[in-house]
């Protein structure tokens, strides 16, 4: 037995680098050890009991299927992760009832159980988490920029690893979100934090309910550029799509609805611009070979409603 609760970020980099998963999976992954790992198919709900027993449930499917625990003879054995890979999703119900909705290309690392003074997960990518509220246990989520504390209340934290920018939305209650340097900034409901390069970069007046409509499978884009809008699509569908340089400040409009099929999602996006897409060797590229740009691409605001 161990006496001491180690930190997430320690755990999870253990976990995240050993060779339990080798590659890019194509199905969402529950890894309980290195030797027990478990595909799920897409949209699998993960749920803990209090006492760390874990249940699968499938979207559509007959009843749950119970797993059993590998005996826990170290710390990080004490620890699972939930792999959903590009094009993927699904959720979890951890050890203390919090929900997670986990978004395409996320890690999450967190303990089967949790300790009687706090409570911690890792996260690398998006996750639209309710917490439960528990004043004796302050409720952790921790990324490899930053970390936001809360004791029950419902938020959205967007951090890719490979992105240099990461967002903490705040749907209901209260966080307090600190970077790297010790910077700190608390949040209040429809508040976003925005970090640039594992720095508190701003706090802005937004509505909260749009950044979840993810877990609906709706992206809002809420007059984002083209250039910001591609790396989503990437996640859902993956795959890689790119757009030629001078259509990246195309300001977008509306919602875009995700499940439907790539090519649909692209079709909408294609005549939206008066683009057309090329396929060339798995990627798909938007092309400006139809339009007249102005001088300044920013002022091309095309509605996608």
């Amino acid at each position: 037995l161990w006496n001491a609760t180690p930190d997430i970020e320690d755990v999870a980099a253990g976990l995240l680098s050993a060779p339990s998963v080798v590659g890019e999976p194509d199905q969402p992954l529950l890894v309980m050890s290195p030797e027990r790992v478990i595909p799920l198919a897409n949209d699998t709900k993960v749920q803990y009991s209090e006492d760390g027993q874990v249940s699968l449930h499938q979207q559509g499917g007959e009843g749950e299927v119970s797993v059993s625990q590998p005996e826990a003879a170290t710390v990080s054995a004490s620890y699972n992760q939930l792999i959903v890979p590009k094009g993927k999703h699904t959720r979890l119900q951890l050890a203390d009832g919090s929900e997670l909705y986990v978004n395409a290309g996320t890690k999450v690392v967190y303990p089967t159980v949790f300790a009687d003074d706090c409570r911690e997960i890792f996260v690398d990518g998006e996750i639209f988490i309710d917490v439960k509220h528990d004043e004796e246990r302050p409720f952790y989520v921790k990324t490899s920029g930053f970390k936001v504390r809360v004791l029950g209340t419902a938020f959205n934290v967007c951090a890719y690893s490979q992105s240099s920018t990461a967002e903490v939305v705040l749907l209901r209650g209260r966080v307090h979100v600190e970077d790297k340097q010790g910077e700190g900034m608390e949040l209040k409901p429809n508040q976003l934090a925005r970090l640039e390069d594992q720095h508190l970069a701003a706090c802005e007046e937004v509505d909260a309910a749009s950044y979840i409509n993810w877990t609906r499978g709706v992206l809002q884009l809420q007059g984002k550029p083209l250039g910001a809008l591609l790396p989503r699509l990437e996640h859902y569908y993956g795959v890689r799509v790119v757009c030629e340089e001078p259509l990246r400040g195309i300001l977008m409009h509306g919602y875009l609805d995700v499940n439907c099929t790539l090519q649909e999602a692209l079709e909408r996006i294609s005549i939206a611009t008066s683009t057309r897409v090329v396929e060339e060797e798995g990627c798909y590229c938007f092309r400006a070979d139809t339009i007249n740009l102005m001088s300044d691409p920013l002022k091309n605001e095309l509605p996608m409603e």
